[in-house]
């Protein structure tokens, strides 16, 4: 994670950093994984040594947590069933429950 080692580092240099590594980065899954952790790394140097409050290294690693973890959105997202797995009378029988759900 290279950052400017000036006086101060400043807050929006540490977000553009780390959008523009995950905008523009082509590596493997391993070498992310490896840049992440640098960067996880680099945030509590710059923190010990003052160049960065608090709250910029917290938000900063939130930052990175969710550009680059393979976090699911929520308990659902792999529950149920695939719609194309759904018999058609089935599929007909959600669709008339949903209608109702949203007309009322």
């Amino acid at each position: 994670m290279k950052m400017n080692m000036n006086n101060n580092v400043s807050e929006l240099n540490c977000y553009d950093v780390i959008l523009k590594y995950f905008q523009n980065n082509s590596d493997s899954p391993s070498e992310r994984e490896l840049w992440k952790n640098k960067a996880y790394l680099k945030l509590i140097e710059l923190w010990k040594k003052g160049k960065i409050d608090t709250q910029n290294t917290r938000n900063s690693m939130i930052l990175l947590l969710n550009l680059f973890g393979n976090v699911p959105p929520d308990i659902f997202n792999s529950r149920g069933r695939s719609l194309n797995r759904v018999e058609s009378e089935n599929k007909q029988k959600l669709k008339n429950i949903l209608k109702k759900e949203l007309e009322s």
